[in-house]
């Protein structure tokens, strides 16, 4: 846990310099009359760690994410700090005396949980199939031409990857560290408490009930996630995130002036980050593209270009990696593959088209036969898939499939402030959206719970922040509602600590974290060169390297040169 923690400070040191120095530079360029010193420091910390994803990304198209990409970010970080410290704009020290003691408590249990569990082996099976093999390539070589026709998997390229390789310090000779997902977390859990403290002082607003819920959603639906650098918890978080801030921006004024908040913009900086992260958070594009076509509408050309910069500079580097490593700009969208160019390691366009079929029958119905699956009727995988969910799932699945219902009802008590209402629904709508983007795309249950809570707590939020506002307005109750909520969240979160204690590991972490499962392999070869193949579930977690599944093993692939950095290619028929 030592190493996890200064790890931990080395990330979020350097993440707060990048943030505030990008946000400083949207600020100027827009500009936005904002006073950086009272935002809220979880945003700028994210808004960095994304810039800092951005930079390893483009570092990975020429470099292996070693020594010297750490090197290069370590001079870079020195150098803006060196100008944050000539602004005077040092991270001023937090005012203990200002949080209440209940948050206080609050957070030590939440710090300590994401410790603890952020330091254990990780769990999530797609870690031990893919994401560990795809850090260490990442680590070893710039991006490989092909790598998808050695494993499909390997192709499913996501910046959520290429940062955990980033971080991870392998180069050290200690380990690949995979503790990077606890730091984002931590992160998005202080932006969280934020709300709660807000609460607290008497702000009763949307955007404030809502952080508060989240933060024991998180370790409800993804606590046995926090070691692994797996892309759903991310993905989902990052969907929270970003309706919180969006919910935020809503609460600062009246929208019909036409000057646009930065809260606004992080919306839109969120949302094509998060694309990068997994193709599951696609539907948030519906926030960033009202955004953008609001602020053309107003003629405000300036922040239509400035924000259209951002997505390019975002994106560019994440599209490469694509065509890098699978032939096509997204992977496995075999629509896409006309727009394309034709290099000799693109992925077979039968390939791909096959890659999408085993996801949309795997997150229908896992383990069944593909073709029988995805010729089943709507109804029929419908109900199936339904009745193969835990029960607390199928609660959560059909309270955000019938929330329409419940919204409608909701929002006839609702006080119907324009244009908040507006908004406000709208960000339900694109909720929505999203559900059905889940469950008609590729419903596994962790794809989805980003959009699936996110429906359901939208459907009622705006009213328990109505119940509340009155409550506080009686004097007789005062804040017993909000220090109720407090309290029994933090009871859940002790609770949380303690069950996910391993206390038989706790002396073996108490320096470095969990090292990454070792599993048996077998040798197998491609054309002459030997690789390991997994031997039991199909998951190789870190070491042998390189690895695969024993049928990815496909005769039809070659090396395309003498090395496994020239990349690889089917053989193509004389």
């Amino acid at each position: 846990m030592f190493a996890t923690l200064i790890i931990w400070t080395y990330i979020l040191i350097f993440s707060y310099i990048f943030g505030w120095s990008i946000i400083d530079l949207i600020v100027k360029f827009l500009p936005i009359q904002r006073d950086l010193d009272s935002f809220s420091k979880a945003l700028i910390i994210l808004v960095g760690l994304i810039g800092i994803n951005t930079l390893a990304a483009f570092l990975s198209l020429f470099l292996n994410l070693s020594w010297l990409a750490q090197i290069i970010f370590l001079l870079l970080g020195i150098a803006l700090g060196w100008r944050m410290g000539k602004k005077h704009a040092i991270l001023r020290s937090i005012d203990l005396a200002s949080v209440s003691k209940l948050l206080l408590i609050l957070f030590l249990f939440v710090f300590l949980t994401v410790l603890e569990n952020g330091t254990h082996v990780p769990s999530n099976p797609d870690t031990g199939i893919y994401h560990a093999q795809a850090i260490r390539w990442i680590e070893t070589y710039p991006a490989v031409p092909g790598l998808g026709n050695l494993h499909s998997r390997l192709a499913y390229n996501s910046n959520w990857l290429v940062i955990n390789a980033f971080f991870s310090f392998s180069f050290l000779g200690l380990r690949s560290f995979h503790v990077l997902p606890g730091a984002f977390v931590l992160i998005a859990l202080i932006y969280f408490l934020g709300g709660a403290q807000q609460l607290l002082r008497g702000k009763i607003t949307t955007a404030n009930v809502a952080k508060t819920i989240f933060i024991p959603l998180v370790f409800y639906t993804l606590g046995s996630q926090l070691s692994s650098p797996g892309t759903d918890f991310p993905a989902s978080v990052g969907i929270w995130i970003t309706f919180s801030v969006w919910l935020d921006s809503i609460e600062i004024k009246d929208k019909q002036h036409g000057k646009i908040e930065l809260e606004e913009i992080l919306v839109f900086f969120f949302s094509v980050y998060f694309l990068t992260v997994k193709l599951s958070t696609l539907p948030l594009l519906l926030l960033s593209g009202f955004i953008l076509i609001r602020q053309a509408f107003r003629k405000d050309f300036r922040t239509s270009l400035g924000l259209l910069i951002l997505a390019v500079i975002i994106l560019i580097p994440w599209s490469v990696r694509n065509l890098i490593l699978s032939g096509y700009w997204i992977y496995p969208m075999p629509s896409l593959s006309i727009f394309s160019p034709n290099w000799d390691w693109k992925i077979p366009l039968s390939s791909v088209t096959n890659e999408q079929r085993v996801i949309l029958a795997w997150a229908r119905i896992p383990r069944a036969n593909i073709d029988q699956v995805l010729a089943k009727p709507l109804m029929e995988w419908l109900k199936e898939w339904f009745l193969n969910l835990t029960r607390n799932q199928r609660f959560l699945v059909a309270g955000a499939a019938f929330s329409p219902i419940f919204y409608a009802i909701a929002s006839l008590f609702i006080p119907r402030k324009m244009p908040f209402f507006l908004y406000y629904t709208f960000a339900y709508l694109v909720s929505y959206c999203g559900l059905l983007f889940w469950l008609f795309g590729a419903p596994d249950i962790r794809f989805g719970y980003g959009f699936v809570i996110l429906t359901v707590l939208l459907t009622g939020v705006a009213l328990l922040t109505w119940l509340l506002t009155w409550l506080l307005a009686k004097t007789s109750l005062r804040k017993i509602p909000i220090f109720s909520l407090i309290s029994i969240i933090i009871i859940y979160q002790a609770f949380v600590l303690y069950a996910s204690t391993d206390f038989k590991t706790l002396q073996a972490r108490a320096i470095l974290p969990a090292d990454y499962a070792s599993l048996a392999t077998n040798s197998c070869s491609l054309h002459g060169y030997t690789l390991a193949c997994a031997q039991y579930y199909d998951e190789c977690f870190y070491d042998p390297f390189p690895c695969i599944p024993p049928g990815s093993a496909n005769p039809q692939v070659e090396m395309r040169g003498n090395t496994l950095r020239s990349g690889f290619r089917f053989i193509r028929n004389p």
